[in-house]
């Protein structure tokens, strides 16, 4: 891939900001929702009052995690990696310490040391930024090809 077009796909000059940001936020949410369901599939956890998933949607997955992808978007992985890992390490402290928004069942995630669990999952969720950016480049790329 040519230099220019790198920096193409970084900078996505052929969108304006409020409508880029709708397709960060979308997608973000996209992604928020998958994972919320899976979550309550597999009844890993649970919210108390239920509603409050439906806050961590929009709040954390779509404004937070959208927000996040999209101004590190030019930076480079470990820059798109720090702030994924500490909003979602420091959130399990905070909730299992003072919040108790939610609470994990038996298993894996529920048996687990809390500092443990919040290191683990800030471990994973480093990385929805970095994949929330790729996908957004793969959908640029594939709008320049239709072009």
């Amino acid at each position: 891939m040519k230099e220019e077009e790198k920096k193409r796909l970084k900078t996505m000059p052929d969108e304006t900001r409020g409508i880029l940001w709708l397709k960060y936020f979308l997608l973000s949410l996209t992604i928020g929702v998958i994972i919320e369901v899976l979550a309550w599939v597999g009844n890993v956890y649970l919210f108390t009052p239920w509603w409050l998933v439906f806050v961590v949607l929009v709040i954390l997955w779509g404004f937070i995690f959208g927000w996040l992808a999209m101004i590190t978007r030019r930076c480079i992985i470990l820059v798109q990696y720090i702030p994924g890992f500490i909003l979602l390490f420091g959130g399990e402290l905070l909730n299992n310490y003072y919040l108790n928004a939610w609470t994990f069942e038996n298993g894996p995630l529920g048996n687990m040391n809390p500092v443990v669990r919040a290191l683990v999952l800030g471990i994973l969720s480093g990385f929805l930024i970095q994949i929330i950016n790729e996908i957004m480049n793969q959908f640029y790329k594939l709008k320049l090809r239709v072009r």
